[in-house]
């Protein structure tokens, strides 16, 4: 389990990563079947979504999974994307 501080910083570490490559590629996320608002790792990684977008002007591609076999399944359909 994530605390908040880590959900945040790894947030923080794929938001740099991401926009060092922003011009290349088109962010996508998966959110865990807690969904998007959770009050943990995937509403901080929402929000980092958010400021991504702002800074930008890209905003991810986004999917909100309801069960673990589309979780896996969007990440690979993502991947091969």
């Amino acid at each position: 389990m994530f605390i908040a501080g880590a959900a945040a910083a790894f947030a923080g570490v794929l938001l740099s990563a991401t926009l060092a490559q922003a011009s290349d590629t088109k962010p996508a996320i998966v959110f865990d079947t807690g969904g998007k608002f959770d009050k943990s790792f995937n509403e901080g990684v929402a929000n980092g979504a958010e400021r991504f977008k702002m800074e930008t002007g890209i905003g991810p591609i986004e999917f909100e999974a309801t069960n673990d076999t589309q979780f896996g399944q969007a990440h690979r359909r993502f991947a091969q994307r």
